[in-house]
């Protein structure tokens, strides 16, 4: 029987605890790997940061195959991956975030300084799992880049295509 969890649509609150839950319950059974089926335009940064400490704190080898698009927050998913694949036809695409601030000038700027905490904290947790420095990943998101499956697996974001 394989061992499999979709990860699809949108990265949010919902879906990182539908796949926590089913994590929990595979990681209570043998002990073989878990491949993640992943296609996603993206989401909640918090989400994918849950996603992403979650995965690492798995006992369960978690191997990563990215269909179609992998796209925003749906990125730090991939990366969180033991071992990750991409299909020769998929593509990745990394952005700064953005976001719809209101209120006063204050609680704008309090926002705006969080925004910055995390697209760095973002860039470094790349960085320690791709072959890219975190200067390379700020660069990448500020651009908005799309990465073919040639250009993961030479920035190390993946270890193979299928």
């Amino acid at each position: 029987m394989r061992r499999k969890i979709y990860v699809t649509g949108a990265i949010d609150e919902e879906s990182y605890l539908k796949f926590s839950k089913r994590l929990t319950i595979l990681e209570e059974q043998e002990d073989t790997p878990v491949e993640i089926e992943l296609f996603s335009f993206g989401g909640e940064t918090y989400a994918a940061l849950a996603y992403f400490s979650r995965m690492r704190r798995s006992n369960c080898h978690l191997v990563v195959y990215v269909h179609g698009l992998v796209a925003s927050a749906a990125v730090l998913i991939l990366a969180g991956g033991d071992e990750r694949y991409m299909a020769k036809d998929a593509w990745v695409m990394v952005h700064e975030d953005s976001g719809q601030n209101e209120g006063s000038v204050s609680m704008q700027e309090n926002a705006i300084v969080q925004m910055r905490r995390l697209e760095l904290q973002w860039n470094e947790l790349l960085a320690s799992r791709t072959k890219l420095t975190a200067a390379d990943w700020q660069y990448l998101h500020e651009q908005t880049t799309y990465m073919n499956a040639k250009k993961c697996l030479k920035a190390g974001l993946i270890e193979g295509t299928f």
